[in-house]
């Protein structure tokens, strides 16, 4: 995979954000689960730009910036899994199911961000700064 596709997911991730702030207001920031979620969909979505545009931040490399969004985007995962079972568990079994279901996606999604961080060598991501359709 293509580093440059990083920096994609991240712009993708803003705008998602942005144009459901628009659609749907703020009400959500008064929620401390939303709003951890909306700061780390933020926080996430800068750093896999950064990441993916070869941007070395605060002392990192793009692969750690990188898992870093990955960890932001499964704690956001996890944290959607828990407010829904920090509700009640649900008494239907398709709701309880698929609260589990996310929070091991998510922490799914944090273990591969965790390698990531610490060098990738188990993930094969292309650190060229070939253009993203250019190339393989």
């Amino acid at each position: 995979m293509k580093r440059e596709w990083f920096a994609v997911l991240g712009v993708g991730l803003l705008v998602a954000f942005g144009a459901g702030t628009a659609l749907f207001g703020t009400s959500f920031w008064a929620d401390p689960i939303r709003a951890i979620q909306g700061l780390l969909l933020i926080a996430g979505g800068v750093v896999f730009v950064w990441g993916g545009r070869g941007e070395e931040r605060y002392g990192l490399e793009p692969i750690r910036l990188i898992g870093l969004g990955n960890v932001a985007l499964g704690v956001v995962v996890i944290l959607n899994g828990v407010s829904t079972l920090l509700g009640g568990i649900p008494s239907e079994s398709a709701a309880l199911t698929a609260a589990l279901a996310a929070s091991a996606g998510g922490f799914a999604l944090a273990f591969i961000g965790g390698g990531l961080y610490r060098g990738g060598d188990a993930i094969d991501i292309e650190l060229s700064d070939e253009p993203i359709l250019g190339g393989d």
